[in-house]
């Protein structure tokens, strides 16, 4: 059994630093040895079942590819949903090159072999041909390769989970899954839904931005104009429409797993709504 690497405690402690509900298992306990016991992998516990926690899963992933080449992990794998068929599509990742991984360096390919990883993202640092011998190999499979060193990504990672937005995330996670049926739709806002709102609860007053393809956005900062683009973002999240002026808002989850949900409903450009997280809410269009 080997220390858990310098990259796999980083990534762990920025992690619990943006997810604390998300729990966390480096398995460098467990017996017969893996890439866990030589502490060079992570699991990182979401069920893509949950749409809280496939959200937090889409960011987090995002977030490994964004800072790969400061990071250069081995490989990670996670499943999703196929938005037309809603059946499991499990993949996996290619990272680093020369680590004894197939496939190509970025680009999501099918991994049906293994399917136990509908729950948690595995991450690894693994050099397959760094291998210990004799009776260590049984508890400690795997020498901690260079890569696994590297502790320098913290803040670029932790700023990226913090503040990108669901198109930054969505652009890279498109390129990722370009050959694999993942993309979810985004249809497109209707009119009287489009555009900035001025959101009251609990004496708090906040501004809503509904972008064209369904997203939202949150500030403090009150906006000019409908033409203003929104600074200071606090959170996404993604807009379904019902008929009669129904709007509902997923907000992405950022200290739990629990996501927000917010239902409105009204007519025109005054709506009244409630959440699962908080007391009423009114809403006028600006």
């Amino acid at each position: 059994m080997a220390d858990i690497s310098p990259a796999v405690a980083t990534l762990m402690t920025v992690l619990k630093d943006e997810f604390p509900g998300v729990k966390l298992d480096a398995g460098n306990n467990i017996q017969p040895g893996t890439r866990h016991t030589s502490g060079i992998a992570l699991d990182i516990m979401l069920n893509y079942k949950n749409p809280s926690d496939a959200a937090i899963g889409r960011r987090i992933m995002a977030g490994l590819v964004k800072n790969f080449e400061a990071m250069q992990w081995s490989a990670f794998i996670f499943t999703v949903r196929n938005p037309s068929s809603s059946a499991p599509v499990h993949f996996w990742v290619r990272g680093a090159d020369g680590t004894g991984y197939g496939g190509h360096k970025l680009e999501a390919g099918n991994y049906t072999a293994d399917t136990r990883h509908e729950d948690h993202i595995h991450i690894d640092w693994v050099n397959f041909s760094m291998k210990n011998t004799g009776a260590t190999y049984a508890t400690n499979p795997y020498k901690q390769p260079p890569s696994a060193q590297r502790t320098g990504f913290d803040a670029a990672l932790k700023i990226f989970l913090k503040t990108a937005s669901d198109e930054e995330v969505d652009a890279i996670l498109d390129t990722m899954f370009a050959k694999l049926p993942t993309s979810t739709p985004k249809l497109p806002t209707p009119d009287w839904a489009r555009g900035w709102w001025k959101v009251q609860q609990e004496g708090q007053t906040y501004y809503y931005l509904i972008d064209a393809k369904s997203g939202a956005g949150w500030t403090y900062d009150r906006p000019a104009s409908q033409a203003t683009s929104m600074s200071n973002k606090q959170n996404s999240g993604a807009c379904t429409f019902g008929a009669g002026g129904a709007m509902k808002i997923s907000w992405t989850p950022l200290t739990s797993n629990v996501s927000t949900v917010e239902t409105f409903k009204g007519q025109g450009s005054s709506l009244t709504g409630s959440s699962n997280r908080g007391g009423p809410l009114s809403a006028e269009k600006i």
